[in-house]
């Protein structure tokens, strides 16, 4: 196997282990949303840093295992939601034979180039919701979460765009992005940078990983709140 064709996630990790790399969010939030849940693998990493989390799922037989794990985690908690910028949205869902890991609201473009052992196996139709209407159903405070991971595969701006006022009350995020066209129509690495920093974000950090010869590379970036 090749190092491109790992799952994004252990790729990350890869990275941090052989960089010596600490996430600056562990040391500075208190409370986390983490959208794109999946099956919650970075939830003992949470707990050593004792954060409160709330984790976000599309898939509802993922959110459903997510649930179950994260039973012996009393500060870490789940909802079952779909992100974009709109309310009530029927949503084509393009699920991913990697256990749901590059599954989007976008299709694939040149995510099979740069990760041809991953396909398209189900479309879902879900129903969308903003950000800020889930954080409110859910009976947050606007200033109650203070860093954000997201892991949504492309749709990183339309859960920004839902984020409303509680995304000015995020001090640091963390996110995935890249410079070439995985999914159609999907926002990269430049629309995000800017988008973020017209909302009070500076870029402190871009690392990248899983660079593909002849496609492009995928970064994991970490912003912090302009003072």
């Amino acid at each position: 196997m090749s190092l491109v064709s790992l799952p994004l996630r252990i790729l990350r990790k890869l990275w941090w282990i052989l960089r010596g790399y600490e996430n600056p969010m562990l040391r500075k939030c208190r409370r986390i949303l983490h959208i794109g849940a999946n099956h919650g693998q970075e939830r003992d990493l949470y707990a050593r840093h004792h954060l409160e989390v709330l984790w976000i799922e599309a898939l509802p037989k993922v959110h459903s295992k997510l649930v179950e794990t994260l039973r012996d985690y009393p500060d870490q908690t789940s909802a079952l939601a779909l992100l974009t910028d709109r309310d009530g949205d029927s949503i084509e869902f393009n699920v991913t034979s990697n256990e749901g890991e590059s599954s989007s609201v976008f299709k694939f473009k040149r995510h099979a180039e740069a990760w041809p052992d991953i396909q398209h196996v189900q479309t879902l139709n879900l129903i969308s919701l903003r950000l800020d209407t889930l954080l409110t159903n859910l009976g947050y405070s606007p200033d109650h979460f203070d860093g954000a991971v997201l892991d949504v595969q492309g749709a990183e701006l339309l859960v920004l765009q839902g984020g409303g006022v509680y995304l000015d009350h995020i001090h640091w995020l963390q996110c995935e992005a890249v410079d070439f066209e995985a999914y159609e129509g999907a926002c990269q690495l430049e629309e995000l940078v800017h988008f973020l920093s017209q909302r009070g974000f500076r870029l402190i950090k871009k690392l990248a990983f899983g660079s593909v010869s002849n496609v492009g590379t995928t970064y994991e970036l970490f912003f912090k709140r302009k003072k």
